[in-house]
């Protein structure tokens, strides 16, 4: 017996995506060394790195979440491998079953099968398996399932007593900040070169900059975080951390530099052995500083544009910038973070309005006609069905490896031209979208200006965003053309 599979291998965190990869090649190799064995054909690998395999309520919304699985649900449904081999079905997480009924349900003949190296279930014949008929597998998918559930309770439970614990004792809980290094699991060192750029954050802030200036201005030095850009979430991040003012703690969600967090009242801090920063009277000045700024209101029109105009020399977007008196931002206007353009946000707006009341003028025909044409693809494909109807009623009078070649073929073509058709209906509702726009345009004019100051910001680079493209010139005009 002869069959043609593919290695699936798989790590549910960015840590061992990264610098543990020796499991996905371990995964890869005791899995192809176990087919190979069983006499098989190896075809490829499929590796999920960094993605999770849990907390889904349904399989689609698992496949969005992790493009290796999409592809490898798209091959398996064009029928391009026969067996998913894999070291353990620990690797599916709580996707096991749902795997194990998109096969059965959804690809269909010829069925695929699920098998591991861990949990070792008999490789049939391809041509013969029918998965109605298997009843070890989706008994092994669930007790792997449960043991997978068993070990990350286990996990949630040390971590659940173990870091509250290191935080008492004056230890970081989980992750070390930007600005320290790791020297074992007990301490953190001060990391000289960054830390000498963060200590003047706090001075920064509480002098009246912004989280948005202090980012500019860190970008402007040779120091970045861990690679990266500096950016207002990572600088709220920073000044909200009491770990910089010598405390620990420990609390769910405050670990990653994405948002702008704020501890809970509940959430008891305690004296850190690590250096501190700055001091937690300045801390807490920090946070007052935050609760004032809260209730600002910022100016409409000053974000109608934001992300939209593109420089011509580097094609970034240009970005809010202001000048003036201190703390008073006098002047505000867009700028090229490479200094290439400044416009001044008045003369964008006019601008703006200008080059939309030109491309959508009534000289202009800018709204294609649209016109019928016979969907060739629907026809295929329902001669297509009429041929697998006619199969299966046939079936007597081919022989059983002659039927199923014939079938898969039908089935694959099937598949092809279903995925063609869904292409179209796409591109077809993006037409009538563009098509929408481009006429709920063409009746504002006269009233761009007024529609940029007055509308929702949000709202106005929504619909620039889908029908047109502006881009700033080194002569500080600005010119729009249809996207």
């Amino acid at each position: 017996m002869s069959f043609t599979f593919i290695t699936l291998s798989a790590v549910s965190s960015d840590q061992q995506a990264t610098e543990e990869r020796g499991s996905l090649d371990y995964q890869h190799q005791t899995a192809r060394t176990y087919g190979e064995r069983m006499g098989g054909v190896y075809i490829r690998d499929y590796r999920a790195e960094g993605f999770s395999r849990s907390g889904y309520y349904d399989f689609s919304e698992a496949l969005n979440n992790c493009p290796p699985f999409a592809e490898l649900a798209r091959d398996a449904l064009h029928h391009k491998f026969e067996v998913i081999l894999m070291e353990s079905f620990d690797r599916l997480g709580d996707l096991a079953l749902m795997w194990w009924n998109y096969l059965e349900r959804k690809v269909g003949a010829p069925f695929i099968q699920l098998r591991s190296v861990q949990q070792p279930l008999i490789i049939e014949d391809p041509k013969l398996y029918n998965p109605r008929l298997d009843d070890s597998t989706p008994n092994a998918l669930n007790d792997a399932q449960k043991i997978n559930r068993y070990r990350t309770s286990k996990i949630v439970r040390a971590f659940a007593v173990g870091n509250p614990l290191r935080a008492k004792l004056g230890k970081y809980a989980i992750r070390v900040p930007i600005g320290y290094k790791r020297i074992d699991k007990e301490t953190v060192q001060v990391d000289a070169r960054v830390a000498a750029l963060l200590v003047k954050f706090p001075d920064w802030f509480l002098s009246g900059m912004a989280s948005n200036e202090i980012a500019t201005r860190a970008n402007q030095t040779h120091v970045k975080p861990k690679g990266k850009q500096w950016t207002h979430q990572t600088v709220d991040y920073i000044l909200q951390n009491p770990f910089y003012a010598g405390k620990t703690f420990y609390a769910r969600g405050y670990v990653a530099p994405n948002k702008s967090y704020k501890l809970h009242p509940s959430v008891e801090l305690y004296d850190g052995s690590h250096e501190q920063l700055w001091t937690y009277a300045t801390h807490l000045k920090i946070l007052t500083e935050y609760e004032r700024r809260q209730g600002r209101k910022k100016p409409r029109e000053s974000y109608n544009l934001t992300s939209q105009i593109f420089c011509e020399v580097c094609n970034t977007t240009l970005r809010l910038g202001y000048s003036g008196e201190e703390h008073r931002r006098r002047y505000k206007y867009w700028r090229c973070p490479n200094k290439h353009i400044t416009i001044r946000i008045e003369r964008a707006n006019e601008m703006v309005a200008a080059e939309l009341e030109r491309l959508f003028s009534a000289d202009v025909a800018i709204i294609p006609v649209e016109r019928k044409v016979k969907d060739l693809t629907r026809r295929e494909l329902s001669a297509v069905r009429r041929d697998i109807a006619n199969l299966d009623q046939r079936m007597d009078a081919f022989t059983p490896a002659d039927f199923i070649e014939r079938r898969k073929k039908l089935l694959a073509r099937q598949a092809e031209l279903l995925d063609e058709e869904r292409q179209k209906q796409e591109q077809a509702r993006r037409e009538s979208e563009r098509l929408d726009d481009y006429r709920s345009f063409q009746e504002l004019r006269g009233t761009f200006l007024f529609w940029l100051q007055t509308r929702d910001p949000v709202y106005v680079r929504f619909k620039l965003s889908r029908a047109v493209k502006l881009t700033a010139h080194v002569d500080k005009t600005i010119t729009a053309e249809l996207s």
